[in-house]
């Protein structure tokens, strides 16, 4: 009986921390969006490298946590952790562009990353 409320007490605290995290992704792409829409002429502003830097302490607390970026643009295409919203005509089966990050705990998935499936690409280092 303890070793099984023990079990339930730990997929609780998982499944707690899984919504936790799930919750926070989207706050996360809304910083990220926001940095990728600063003006030119703002770049170098107190205001652009604040944000910047919120922006790295969140994925450096998120990384703490165990929290990883699901592999995408350049990485071949896989439906277990990869949405494809979008395919090139041209046909492929790689990850072209990346829309949305994916991100996984350990082995669970928190959300996959919404990709657009294409040719292979010489020039991508499949890194993000």
């Amino acid at each position: 009986l303890k070793r099984r409320s023990e079990a339930d007490f730990e997929r609780a605290r998982i499944a707690a921390s899984e919504r936790i995290l799930r919750e926070l992704l989207p706050v996360l792409d809304d910083l990220q969006d926001g940095i990728g829409h600063i003006p030119a002429d703002l770049a170098d502003s107190g205001l652009a490298n604040g944000m910047r830097l919120v922006e790295q302490k969140f994925r450096n607390s998120l990384a703490k946590l165990g929290v990883e970026p699901v592999p995408a643009r350049g990485a071949t295409f896989d439906p277990t952790v990869h949405e494809a919203v979008d395919f090139d005509p041209a046909g492929g089966d790689r990850v072209a562009a990346v829309y949305r990050q994916g991100y996984r705990l350990g082995d669970a998935l928190l959300r996959p990353a919404m990709v657009k499936v294409g040719p292979a690409d010489e020039s991508i280092d499949g890194s993000r």
